[in-house]
């Protein structure tokens, strides 16, 4: 797991790391979800030299429960009002979510 210091300056490449750390751990979102069928999506990003934030929007129906299905997924730089470590069942649990 990355950490880094809240008042670093980003670079792109940390940035991509991040990302890409999401995508080895299987908690980026994906697109080709096969139980929600696609309709929409939007792309949201900020970046300054200090912070940076991404906010992606999926819209689709689920077939599997006959609703409209809305995921809205935040990565950023620093997030705040995050779960704490004790409201989660195990350390397994935690890292699923995030």
């Amino acid at each position: 797991m990355l950490i880094f210091a809240a008042n670093m300056n980003w670079k792109r490449e940390q940035i991509l790391s991040v990302l890409d750390q999401r995508c080895a751990n299987f908690t980026f979102p994906m697109l080709d979800n096969g139980y929600v069928y696609l309709a929409a999506t939007r792309l949201s990003l900020y970046r300054s030299e200090t912070d940076w934030g991404m906010v992606i929007e999926v819209f689709g129906y689920s077939p599997r429960a006959g609703l409209p299905d809305i995921h809205i997924h935040t990565l950023a730089s620093a997030l705040q009002n995050r779960d704490s470590r004790d409201q989660y069942k195990s350390p397994e649990a935690q890292s699923s979510c995030h």
